[in-house]
């Protein structure tokens, strides 16, 4: 029977694949540093595993390239103005240098996304005032990564 969770104004149905993910996801992750979870493969499961973490210097040029790479209407459809990106240098520089800050100095803050070992993803904050506001954003590089449930299971482990 579906296990029921309350959000907002209206119960979502879990299924027993998802209430599994989430009582063994809860149970592991303050242990292991990871989430596992059954993923659905055409009605059958498989235990795959996500991670997040801070981003290193050496990963990001994954980040930068993401966008470099994306098309035009692609950027627009995230409100990204392709004509008012940072060239490639000064991006990753401006990353590289908010890494080797302090939290409390930061501006900036990147989570690598990495599932079954492979980085698929970041979540950043930018306009970060230490303990007070920031606005974050979540990206999938992948188009075949994406509307499958991913974007949430991550989200929810970047906040815990």
């Amino acid at each position: 029977r579906p296990q029921r969770h309350r959000t907002k104004n209206c119960w979502k149905r879990y299924s027993d694949s998802e209430a599994f993910n989430y009582f063994l996801g809860t149970a592991i992750l303050h242990t292991l540093g990871c989430f596992l979870f059954l993923e659905d493969y055409e009605n059958s499961y498989k235990l795959a595993v996500i991670t997040v973490r801070p981003l290193r210097k050496e990963e990001i040029p994954l980040i930068v390239s993401y966008f470099f790479s994306a098309s035009p209407e692609f950027l627009k459809g995230m409100w990204a103005d392709p004509n008012k990106l940072p060239n490639k240098q000064e991006w990753a520089q401006s990353i590289e240098n908010e890494i080797d800050l302090l939290l409390e100095k930061k501006k900036l803050f990147y989570l690598l996304w990495i599932h079954n070992h492979k980085p698929i993803g970041h979540s950043n904050l930018t306009f970060l005032e230490y303990g007070k506001e920031a606005s974050m954003h979540l990206h999938l590089w992948n188009p075949s990564a994406r509307k499958k449930g991913l974007g949430l299971l991550f989200l929810n482990h970047c906040i815990l």
